[in-house]
């Protein structure tokens, strides 16, 4: 019976806090859509400071159904996509520093360190020449 119960205690520890999942809704949705329109706002104001980009990215007014009018379709996805990597690597560090300094440990509750297995040296024979 102790069995069953260790069981589910060994399965309910496996599955992940829910905080992280908030966090990784955070990084799934919410990092996109920050990183369309921040490059939008740049690009805007790299244009207005006399900035030019270049013909091949140059487009035409695209009109999106919840955003709005976009110029430049093709900069602002380069751009944003720049951006998305750059924030998705800045929360990555984040995440891992966070995880770093909050668990003292990664064994569970039962398990102990595995000892320091201390290597045997081997007799080195002189090797005498003939």
């Amino acid at each position: 019976m102790s069995d069953y119960f260790e069981k589910e205690k060994r399965e309910k520890a496996k599955e992940i806090h829910p905080v992280w999942r908030g966090i990784g809704l955070i990084m799934i949705f919410l990092i996109p859509i920050l990183s369309f329109a921040l490059s939008d706002v740049l690009l805007q104001s790299a244009r207005s400071n006399g900035i030019v980009i270049p013909l091949e990215l140059q487009s035409g007014t695209t009109e999106l159904p919840v955003y709005g009018p976009v110029l430049d379709l093709k900069a602002v996805l380069i751009f944003g996509f720049a951006i998305m990597l750059v924030l998705f690597g800045l929360f990555t560090i984040i995440n891992a520093a966070v995880y770093r300094g909050s668990k003292d440990s990664t064994y569970q509750i039962f398990q102990a360190a595995p000892k320091q297995y201390k290597r045997k040296r081997k007799l080195k024979k002189p090797t005498y020449e003939k």
